[in-house]
């Protein structure tokens, strides 16, 4: 068990307060902005999000389901999906160019990240997991249906199909796809599997501390440098974070933000 003393929590208080703050002063001139500049959404382009919304939730649920769950309503939810819209395309038009890589940029990042650049061995794996309870009572019912679902699996079922169904991990959502890791980013026993399947592979029936997993690996990369078309894209990413803070920073100072007291 983690302690914190009064002065510990009193700081992340005013860490996380003014987090807060922060994104609702940003959201906030954005806003003002996309509105000064008369960019709005299309309605296309709401309903567009909207589907996308819809494919992205679990198996069999609903937008009304979902935003039964969350105590949104479609208004609200219309809404989010306009801010956002709203502060994209504002920030598409207006950093415009500014986040493009030269060949020579590229080279001369390659050449000052070197140690940053190079990548330890990875996989890419899906899992599925049925947790166990507690206190083990229902031990032997978990190892039945983990069994009973890798059986599914051998005769072809679809791995992505069955582990929104029957996966006890957020990564249900997703089909069970965990991502790209390297060594020391998961459990021994599980980190051991990943590494030694064949990709493509259906992997025997695994037990850790948080249950019964059946892992599937989608991919292998050997260690190595990083490709240079991901280097360019980690660029623009730090070039576009860097230049959307400046454009904040140039509202605020044009909107004489002001901070109390929080």
């Amino acid at each position: 068990t983690v302690h914190f003393s009064n002065a510990q929590l009193q700081q992340r208080k005013q860490e996380l307060l003014h987090g807060i703050v922060e994104s609702f002063v940003r959201q906030t001139l954005l806003m003002k902005e996309a509105r000064r500049l008369n960019i709005f959404p299309t309605e296309e382009e709401e309903q567009a999000e909207l589907q996308k919304l819809a494919d992205s939730l679990p198996n069999g649920m609903t937008i009304k389901e979902a935003m039964k769950s969350s105590g949104m309503n479609q208004s609200e939810i219309l809404a989010t999906i306009r801010t956002r819209l709203m502060i994209d395309k504002l920030l598409i038009m207006r950093l415009k160019n500014k986040a493009m890589v030269s060949d020579a940029e590229l080279n001369a990042y390659c050449e000052q990240n070197k140690e940053q650049l190079h990548l330890p061995e990875r996989v890419r794996a899906s899992h599925i997991l049925i947790t166990n309870s507690p206190d083990n009572s229902a031990d032997a019912e978990k190892r039945a249906k983990i069994d009973d679902i890798r059986k599914q699996l051998l005769a072809g079922a679809d791995f992505a199909e069955l582990a929104k169904q029957y996966s006890d991990c957020p990564s249900s959502a997703n089909g069970g796809d965990l991502g790209t890791f390297g060594k020391g980013q998961m459990v021994e026993q599980f980190e051991r599997a990943a590494f030694s399947q064949e990709i493509g592979e259906i992997g025997p029936v695994i037990k850790t501390q948080f249950g019964y997993h059946i892992i599937k690996v989608l991919e292998k990369n050997a260690a190595g440098i990083m490709p240079r078309d991901k280097v360019a894209e980690q660029l623009i990413r730090e070039k576009t974070q860097k230049a959307i803070l400046d454009y904040i920073t140039q509202l605020k100072s044009a909107s004489n933000v002001k901070y109390g007291s929080i």
